[in-house]
């Protein structure tokens, strides 16, 4: 009988510790979560557009300085003498850079001219201070007469401005269309305008 009272309390002793051991190598429970809101690094931008409006500008044939009383003014020697307008589209270069085709219509009173041009351009827009560049832009293509049967020829554009905001810019610039027109070899004339881009 007192054997029988030792083994019980030598299996109580037993539960009790396997119980008390079971309790100190219990693993705690971890729940990992995922955070779904990753932000995913900004698209890379590169495209291109800009339009650009200008007008001729030509010496004024009426203008005498012998008849002028109250001092020569700017508008009186030059005058306007049609109107431009191109559009643009193409890469970029981090702003810097451009390659864009562009395409336009130009009237010109002296000559009598309306003629499409087609061309590609390459613009540099260095930039200095916080809001301005310089823009320097270059184009070659091919022009085409409008109303003059198959006059047509090579197309050249050399411009340059100041850009203000990467957004719009304010330049000066020579056309030359390569085809005869009124005994001359070529037609060429200098704009004044203003240029609105987008880097998208």
């Amino acid at each position: 009988m007192k054997s029988n009272h030792h083994k019980f309390i030598y299996l109580l002793i037993l539960c009790f510790s396997l119980s008390a051991y079971s309790q100190q190598d219990k693993k705690e429970t971890v729940f990992i979560t995922k955070n779904d809101s990753v932000t995913t690094p900004p698209k890379e931008e590169f495209l291109y557009r800009q339009l650009a409006l200008s007008v001729p500008i030509i010496g004024n044939r009426y203008y005498d300085p012998d008849l002028d009383d109250d001092g020569t003014q700017w508008y009186d020697v030059v005058m306007p003498d049609g109107v431009s307008a191109h559009l643009g589209y193409g890469l970029h270069y981090h702003s810097w850079v451009t390659l864009a085709l562009n395409a336009g219509i130009d009237y010109t009173g002296r000559h009598k001219l309306v003629n499409a041009p087609v061309y590609a351009s390459l613009m540099l827009n260095p930039h200095f201070g916080d809001d301005h560049s310089l823009i320097l832009q270059g184009g070659y293509g091919y022009s085409f007469a409008i109303g003059r049967g198959s006059l047509s020829g090579t197309y050249q554009k050399y411009r340059l401005g100041i850009g203000f905001d990467d957004s719009y810019a304010l330049f000066i610039e020579v056309n030359v269309n390569q085809f005869p027109l009124h005994g001359d070899p070529y037609a060429a004339y200098f704009n004044v305008g203003i240029m609105a881009f987008e880097f998208l």
